[in-house]
């Protein structure tokens, strides 16, 4: 079953096999399970896995949950 988002039907992160639970916005991609999340002070969603890699909605990696830079 396949969920389209009005409006984002050109995201990478859909595809034949990806489906979008919009009600606990856990999203599927390529037999991987991501959830959506904000980080702060951004007003962009982001994806996280199950290992807490961060995504963009390009699904291209932008960190790891809980890495601070500012240390």
């Amino acid at each position: 079953m396949q969920y389209q988002r009005a409006g984002e039907g050109n995201s990478s992160i859909q595809g034949k096999h990806d489906a979008i639970d919009e009600s606990s916005e856990i999203i599927f991609h390529e037999g991987k399970k991501y959830k959506k999340v904000q980080i702060e002070n951004t007003d962009e969603e982001f994806l996280m896995d199950e290992d807490q890699n961060i995504y963009d909605m390009k699904m291209q990696l932008i960190g790891k949950a809980g890495d601070d830079d500012d240390d």
